[in-house]
């Protein structure tokens, strides 16, 4: 009796790590995805925050840029948002002064939108993230099939795992 009972949670706890490696493995694939989307979205971040300069720098044209020679490739400027430092501001040679402010009006813009769009999608893919580590702690300490069954539904619930479906026409 002892060796069939020392054997059965044996034969338990075998079943429990095989059907544990399944699902480890889809949460360590899901969580490689989710870093990566994290660090690419950080990236991305990192590239727009330069983008106050872009709207100082049509501001200044709007300012300065009146007494511009035609097809001018530069306009240099006292910058009164830094003490008066003078700043050298790219311009097409091919726009007027108005069409380059206007240019530097909507890169802001369009910087400014990626910031704020990305800061919540960094925040959700976070969030996703420090589930994911949950669940990777869940099943690290599982210790019953029953365990198993409500992390794999929870991974089923949160589409890490796609709901099999039955099929009523193949029954007929």
């Amino acid at each position: 009796k002892l060796l069939v009972g020392y054997y059965a949670e044996k034969n338990l706890i075998t079943r429990i790590r095989q059907k544990s490696s399944d699902l480890r493995r889809i949460v360590q694939t899901a969580l490689e995805r989710a870093r990566k989307k994290y660090d690419l979205q950080s990236r991305k971040l990192r590239d727009t925050e330069g983008r106050e300069k872009y709207k100082i720098y049509g501001e200044l044209i709007n300012v300065y840029g009146y007494n511009l020679e035609p097809d001018a490739k530069v306009l240099e400027a006292e910058n009164y948002y830094d003490n008066n430092k003078l700043v050298k501001i790219p311009l097409d040679p091919n726009k007027t002064a108005q069409e380059n402010s206007q240019r530097y009006f909507a890169r802001y813009n369009k910087l400014k939108r990626t910031y704020e769009a990305l800061t919540d999608l960094i925040e959700e893919t976070k969030s996703e993230i420090d589930h994911l580590e949950s669940i990777a702690t869940s099943l690290d300490i599982a210790l019953t099939e029953d365990d198993l069954v409500q992390i794999k539904e929870e991974l089923v619930e949160y589409g890490y795992i796609k709901r099999k479906r039955t099929d009523k026409k193949a029954k007929i």
